[in-house]
């Protein structure tokens, strides 16, 4: 009689945890959910400024906080609805200010929202050009100025594999970026060569420009995809 009661209370306890958990599930898919996305821009261009954090406080789990693309959008879906203040900013010295907003998301709302910030040093009007027949070299042009007193003095050329890569992630090992410092605003052209690239393979390329003399601290420019044949 004592096993029987034993093995009754068990059974019952089984229940109740598996009816928790599927109430427990049904609950987290009845949530009111929302989306955030939009992009951060240079204030001084317009073109989108890669590497900031979009912050929501209060803190949403994983899903609240994002890095903008090179491109500047970020996508911040499943926000439970609510409101929240948005934090956008990047760590380092390379921007000067940061932008802050208030947000209110609904069930179903998608929020689009523009965040313009002011780096130090502007990188715009970035292109390449390259002989699809010769993975020996490549040309970078661009456009660079330093804001509100800061001046462009140092630039990075960089190129790697892998998309979304920031200078600090290339490996000392590899000789992946290029780097000269120019005392003045610019236009320019600059051509990477002696390379052995890969046929076949995608490279993306991108520079870095900065206030510091010595490099560090860069704002980053779009990726550029190129592939040799």
């Amino acid at each position: 009689m004592e096993i029987k009661n034993m093995i009754m209370k068990k059974i019952c306890l089984y229940i109740l945890v598996c009816m928790f958990i599927g109430y427990s599930c049904d609950d987290m898919n009845e949530f009111e959910q929302g989306t955030l996305s939009g992009y951060v821009l240079d204030a001084v261009t317009g073109e989108g400024l890669a590497d900031v954090d979009v912050v929501l406080e209060p803190v949403v789990a994983a899903n609240g906080s994002v890095t903008s693309k090179p491109d500047g959008h970020f996508n911040l879906s499943r926000l439970v609805a609510g409101t929240y203040r948005v934090n956008v900013r990047k760590n380092g010295a390379s921007i000067i200010d940061n932008a802050q907003d208030e947000i209110t998301i609904t069930d179903g709302c998608t929020l689009d929202r523009e965040y313009k910030l002011t780096p130090r040093v502007s990188v715009f009007d970035f292109s390449v050009d390259y002989d699809k027949s010769d993975p020996t070299k490549f040309v970078v042009h661009f456009k660079a100025r330093g804001n509100e007193g800061n001046k462009f003095n140092y630039y990075s050329v960089m190129w790697n594999e892998y998309p979304n890569f920031i200078f600090a992630d290339l490996p000392n090992t590899q000789r992946k970026a290029v780097k000269h410092a120019t005392s003045e605003e610019a236009e320019v052209t600059y051509e990477v060569s002696g390379l052995d690239l890969k046929k076949g393979t995608t490279y993306y390329i991108r520079v870095g420009v900065t206030h510091i003399a010595n490099g560090g601290d860069y704002n980053h420019s779009k990726m550029i995809p190129i592939m040799f044949e």
